[in-house]
């Protein structure tokens, strides 16, 4: 799933954003398993519980990771599949106040993995 999308940056910005599984590369994410998630601007403040990597099912229900997460830098993301997120369709969200250096914007930023996931055992 290299595959890129295009989802707004800050002000508008394009940010280009795009998630992977590892070792699968079709779309498919696995539960209990890493995912590389590659952009711009996505370092999320761990402390903020308003903030972090979610799965959200087909009918609303969101699942945060709670795990820690093994990369948090601006440009990627490793965080772990939660065990709670059952096998279907799932949308990757990540929200984060991060913008640029040590600057953190006022309001919470959502960025929408927009290609069709699916989560299986």
């Amino acid at each position: 799933m290299r595959e890129s999308e295009r989802g707004q940056g800050e002000r508008g910005n394009p940010a280009r954003n795009g998630v992977s599984s590892l070792p699968l590369n079709d779309g498919t994410l696995t539960i209990g398993d890493d995912i590389i998630i590659e952009g711009n601007k996505l370092k999320i403040d761990e402390t903020d519980a308003s903030q972090g990597v979610f799965f959200r099912l087909a009918d609303g229900t969101e699942h945060k990771v709670t795990r820690r997460l093994s990369v948090n830098q601006p440009s990627q993301i490793i965080a772990r599949v939660p065990a709670a997120v059952p096998a279907g369709k799932v949308t990757v969200i990540i929200r984060t106040k991060f913008s640029t250096g040590n600057k953190t914007l006022k309001e919470l930023r959502e960025i929408v993995y927009k290609l069709p996931c699916t989560a299986k055992a």
